[in-house]
């Protein structure tokens, strides 16, 4: 199983100034790990989702938890703020988890239980 990332078309709307914002198609191929939430029109990480949802890693000290568990839509700042949750440690650590979990080593032995 992976992210979910349907084709729409279009993508649901968000008004910002005079202008409707969307999700992009596009950002799919640069962001692979984006979760599109077609209920809530929002995306989530799908490493650090999947990550806090099975307990390998903890996400109370996240600092920004929209990739987690509130979800992020600020279509006008999508590429800037996925590039910098890409970017953070907490991602960086998650993705590190998850692919240990899925080939059945041991967290605890492998990076420890990890912390954003």
């Amino acid at each position: 199983m992976g992210p979910r990332q349907p084709i729409l078309n279009p993508f649901s709307g968000r008004p910002c100034s005079n202008q409707v914002r969307r999700f992009q198609e596009l950002w799919y191929a640069t962001f692979p790990w984006l979760d599109y939430d077609v209920s809530t029109d929002t995306v989530f990480c799908y490493e650090c989702r999947t990550s806090v949802d099975l307990q390998i890693v903890s996400v109370e000290k996240c600092v920004d938890d929209s990739f987690v568990s509130k979800g992020f839509s600020t279509w006008k700042k999508g590429i800037e703020r996925f590039r910098v949750h890409q970017m953070s440690h907490f991602h960086q650590n998650c993705v590190s988890a998850l692919k240990s979990h899925k080939r059945g080593y041991s967290i605890s032995t492998s990076i420890g239980h990890t912390t954003c």
